[in-house]
């Protein structure tokens, strides 16, 4: 039974250990730019950024 917590106790440290890290950060301060990095987006189908607000096309998936 000792070992079973020793295991668990060594398993629970490394994953309550992990440090998050922010990956993208859209603003959406007139465009879709990557705030974080570089992975900028591009507006289709209608959508649309305004006053900090993405606005997304409508789409009809059942024509």
């Amino acid at each position: 039974m000792i070992r079973i917590l020793r295991l668990f106790t060594i398993l629970a440290a490394g994953v309550f250990s992990a440090q998050a890290a922010l990956i993208h950060q859209y603003l959406f301060n007139g465009d879709v730019s990557d705030s974080a990095r570089t992975s900028n987006g591009s507006l289709n189908g209608g959508a649309a950024v305004a006053g900090g607000i993405l606005t997304l096309g409508v789409y009809n998936a059942h024509p």
